[in-house]
């Protein structure tokens, strides 16, 4: 984590903007990467603080040139979202309304958990990905506006994680905002529930940059209907939040499904809207919120409350019942019936 690679920042700038630049830079391992742009692999003998720069190239992208200390230089051409010998491109997703996804499976600072990272894609991997994606963003745009506009404005990067061995895995990460992380998704379906999940979490992470909501310090654990574990007040209020925002995803999701899906639809909704609105009285009893705190939460218990007024097939609802009773079940099981709020 050497603050001199900050100067690659200044390089992917002119690159993007077709002009030169130089900066000198520490060389740590056997490549550089350029954030946004890519990855330039570096020859054996290249070490230590050297002077790189970059300069337009005629056949598009740019020349980096590094220029050690005690050897000869280098040159690598840079091309935007294609490899070239010793350069490895970022690839981008070209989606409709004029929005843009890149998957980063090159930076090694793109995620802060990195036991988690998928390496880099084969192209047919990749290309499954950008296939999920763009249908999933298609569906977003023409049943979801309102999360359309807001994940263009808030996500610019997907970060592929390694696939569990049950289920599909996502995350955001305040260190990195603008990124969603998330395992190989399975249809498009998946990838737009996850991204109305996974925003919730980015947008309260930068109210919190904000506005105190929760109080520190405070040690009670709390219940999370959608957690194997106890959850602090912290945790149990960003997956509030997040519930939030799949249950209304669900919520409209549902009004058009085909007739043979809309079960899934039905029950999705049913299931988060009651989990989410008994997490928002775990949070109204318990005393980790700050003024603002309870505020933020009580509109978010009116909100649902007025959702769960809405009628559901008594099968969607009896299978959400059930799946709900069964996890407070094996909840309590699990920690040997510790009393939590």
């Amino acid at each position: 984590m050497d603050p001199g690679l900050l100067g690659t920042l200044a390089l992917a700038a002119a690159v993007n903007a077709g002009i030169a630049c130089q900066v000198e830079l520490p060389i740590h391992g056997s490549s550089l990467v350029f954030p946004s742009l890519g990855l330039a692999v570096l020859p054996a003998n290249v070490g230590g603080t050297v002077t790189a720069s970059v300069r337009p190239d005629t056949r598009g992208g740019a020349i980096l040139t590094i220029a050690p200390k005690e050897s000869e230089s280098v040159n690598i051409h840079l091309k935007v979202g294609q490899d070239t010998p010793h350069w490895q491109a970022l690839r981008d997703i070209s989606l409709s309304a004029g929005f843009t996804l890149t998957i980063d499976d090159l930076d090694p600072f793109r995620w802060p958990m990195t036991g988690s990272l998928r390496s880099r894609l084969p192209a047919e991997v990749r290309d499954r990905w950008t296939a999920t994606v763009t249908a999933a963003w298609d569906l977003i745009v023409a049943a979801h506006p309102g999360l359309a506009a807001e994940i263009m404005a808030a996500v610019r990067v997907v970060v592929p994680l390694k696939t569990p061995a049950q289920g599909s895995k996502s995350a955001t990460a305040r260190e990195v905002f603008g990124t969603i992380a998330m395992s190989e998704p399975p249809d498009p379906l998946t990838v737009a529930s996850t991204f109305a999940h996974e925003l919730q979490h980015a947008k309260l992470t930068a109210l919190l940059d904000l506005v105190q909501l929760t109080v520190v310090p405070h040690q009670d654990l709390y219940y999370a209907p959608w957690r194997d574990d106890p959850r602090p007040v912290y945790g149990l209020l960003q997956g509030t939040y997040a519930f939030l925002g799949l249950t209304s995803f669900w919520r409209r999701q549902r009004l058009i499904e085909p007739i043979s899906e809309q079960a899934r639809a039905h029950t999705e909704f049913a299931r988060w809207r009651e989990a989410a609105y008994a997490a928002t009285a775990s949070l109204l009893d318990g005393k980790g919120l700050t003024p603002a705190g309870r505020d933020f939460v009580s509109v978010i218990r009116s909100t649902l409350e007025e959702w769960l007024t809405e009628p559901v097939p008594a099968a969607a609802l009896n299978q959400a019942r059930a799946a709900a009773i069964r996890h407070r079940r094996e909840w309590r099981a699990r920690i040997n019936q510790k009393p939590v709020p």
